[in-house]
């Protein structure tokens, strides 16, 4: 008896997290755009990096992605296994996501990489909220600033 033959695929690491759905999402559709095939398992490990290397060396085509709640990761099963090809470590939003399906194909077909899209930050000093309250609260205080300034007759 014969073995089935194995789907050459991307393997897709992710640790589950209330967002992994819509990153998922983007990632797959970043690498069904490049027509590369992907196979996505739930993981149980700590270490983004980790999760991608476990992912690039169990994929046929020998890259990986590993991705958590604020991190993700591309890495390539001949790369040393902490040197990533890519890491994000800033939770980022749906054109990053994607932009790594993007660049796990591209690695894969050896063509040139996308750069990465430009993401909207806080500015320097300004720290991100780590809640809905702490958002909720600098909004105000953004709104009242602005107002404030909008109120105040100029000095002659």
């Amino acid at each position: 008896m014969t073995q089935a033959p194995v789907k050459p695929t991307v393997m897709v690491g992710y640790a589950p997290h209330p967002d992994d759905t819509a990153k998922l999402r983007e990632v797959a559709a970043g690498l069904e755009e490049e027509g590369i095939p992907y196979t996505i398992k739930p993981v149980d490990e700590a270490d983004t990096v980790a999760i991608a290397y476990a992912a690039a060396c169990a994929s046929p085509l020998g890259v990986g992605l590993g991705i958590r709640e604020r991190e993700m990761c591309i890495h390539y099963y001949r790369l040393p296994e902490t040197k990533p090809l890519f890491l994000s470590t800033g939770g980022n939003g749906p054109a990053v996501w994607r932009w790594f399906g993007y660049n796990a194909a591209r690695l894969v077909k050896g063509t040139p990489f996308k750069p990465q899209p430009d993401v909207q930050t806080a500015p320097s000093g300004v720290a991100e909220p780590d809640s809905a309250a702490e958002l909720k609260d600098m909004i105000v205080r953004t709104i009242y600033k602005v107002l404030q300034e909008q109120i105040t007759p100029p000095r002659p």
